[in-house]
């Protein structure tokens, strides 16, 4: 069960009107109209993903859901958005970015105005079996 944001918890005032929150991954995932468009982890510490060391947080930021054929006119856009290292179907803005703040109220303001590039419809999720 994902605990509750502290240091990022003010995301959620720039969020669009009607945003659904569910707990996702030991995170939040922030939905807007039946797609992800965030997800939101403050889970410091960990550097490390299949033996690779990186210099930021993996689980200590802003995840952007997009699809994949999106990612490169979006990184024009944002360049300091990288590609997550364990989601890497998504955008990642580390906590420990140079004005995180402002970077991640500019991207809201674009899926705010309803941005195309951002966002992803979940799959539907299988029915199990009675058993």
């Amino acid at each position: 069960m994902a605990k509750k944001l502290v240091h990022l918890r003010w995301i959620e005032d720039i969020l669009p009107d009607g945003f659904l929150r569910k707990h996702m991954f030991g995170g939040l995932g922030y939905y807007v109209n039946g797609q992800i468009v965030l997800a939101v982890f403050e889970n410091t510490g960990q550097k490390t993903y299949k033996k690779q060391t990186f210099d930021f947080e993996i689980w200590n930021g802003c995840l952007f859901p997009t699809e994949r054929e999106h990612h490169e006119k979006i990184k024009k856009i944002f360049p300091f958005l990288i590609t997550h290292p364990v989601l890497t179907k998504w955008l990642y803005l580390p906590a420990n970015t140079e004005d995180f703040d402002a970077s991640v109220e500019e991207i809201l303001k674009k899926i705010r105005m309803g941005s195309k590039l951002f966002g992803v419809t979940p799959k539907p999720k299988k029915k199990r079996l009675k058993q």
